[in-house]
């Protein structure tokens, strides 16, 4: 396979990075860092040796019965588009491959892009896959920009599957195709393809989660402050809660919240978080069929006076994953 003058360019500067040269010219700067990252982590370029978690219970996998339907639609698709897609998990373990080229099928074989081999960066290198996990966003690697020699043929880009319910990335979707292929729009197809499983993730979750998601959504867009939606499996926040409350926090906030699905009216608090800082949270039982399955919590930060601090510090108890 002919090199194109990209591909020239990043071989070279992959060849410097890994004889030690930390800053390598013409290279987009996402590449480098995950680059740095497999150096850190102790990444063999020539061979990595990737572990092998076979899993017999893989078909049964929330995230495998959501997508196996709608990947093997696109599978179809692209029998004319010489691409493959690879469906992994939150931990960068291979749980299918669905290919439209048998060539290109061999090749991820071949290069252990197989059920139950973990693409974890740490131990992979930059690939469509792990570095997706890291970056937590939608990734394009090209070929040279690979860290492992053995991935170098292909351009694979991944887009995070997120769960729709709590915002928590359940795997990632890969699109791989040759090298000398680089279709620009791989990329959009795999996002396009990763929304369609969120999609069917929120159709299998139960109707409990639905009505509390619903209800969180309500709070949300009525409000700019921070919101949590919370039941004793169950929690989900917006941005600002998020930044706002800790693993402890979050404990604190449901023994105390769930005062409100127990009595099954609003209830007002007051707390006082990990950092010192106090809130003033309200708490809305979410109803479902005369049933109070959890509930909707809108927090006022610095609303509490330093009074008021001393009198509500918080106590970590056990309850609730953070």
């Amino acid at each position: 396979m002919r090199s194109t003058p990209m591909s020239a360019r990043v071989r070279a500067a992959r060849a410097a990075f890994l004889s030690g040269d930390d800053d390598p010219a013409g290279v987009r700067s996402q590449i480098v860092q995950s680059w740095r990252r497999c150096r850190m982590s102790g990444v063999d370029a020539d061979r990595p040796d990737l572990p092998f978690l076979p899993d017999p219970e893989v078909g049964t996998s929330k995230l495998y019965l959501a997508a196996q339907p709608i990947l093997e639609r696109c599978a179809e698709r692209l029998l004319d588009a010489n691409s493959s897609i690879v469906l992994a998990d939150r931990r960068a373990r291979v749980l299918g491959r669905w290919s439209g080229d048998r060539a290109l099928d061999r090749s991820l074989e071949q290069a252990n892009v197989a059920r139950g081999f973990l693409l974890a960066e740490a131990v992979a290198g930059t690939n469509g896959i792990g570095t997706v996990l890291e970056e937590g966003s939608p990734v394009k690697i090209v070929g040279q920009e690979h860290f492992a020699e053995q991935f170098a043929h292909f351009t694979c880009v991944g887009s995070p599957i997120r769960h729709p319910m709590t915002n928590q990335i359940e795997g990632v979707l890969d699109i791989a195709c040759r090298d000398a292929q680089n279709d620009r729009l791989l990329l959009p197809m795999a996002m396009e393809i990763a929304s369609e499983i969120e999609h069917e993730l929120y159709l299998h979750s139960s109707e409990r989660e639905r009505a509390l998601l619903e209800s969180f959504l309500r709070e949300v867009k009525t409000s700019s402050r921070p919101v949590v939606s919370m039941s004793e499996q169950f929690m989900m926040a917006n941005t600002a809660a998020a930044r706002l409350l800790d693993g402890t926090d979050k404990v604190v906030l449901w023994e105390q919240a769930s005062l409100a699905v127990t009595s099954h009216r609003e209830r007002s608090l007051e707390l006082v978080l990990g950092d010192g800082r106090p809130v003033r949270a309200r708490c809305r039982p979410v109803e479902l069929d005369t049933r109070t399955i959890g509930v909707v919590v809108k927090l006022d930060p610095g609303s509490l006076g330093e009074t008021a601090a001393r009198r509500h510090p918080a106590v970590a108890t056990a309850g609730l994953d953070g």
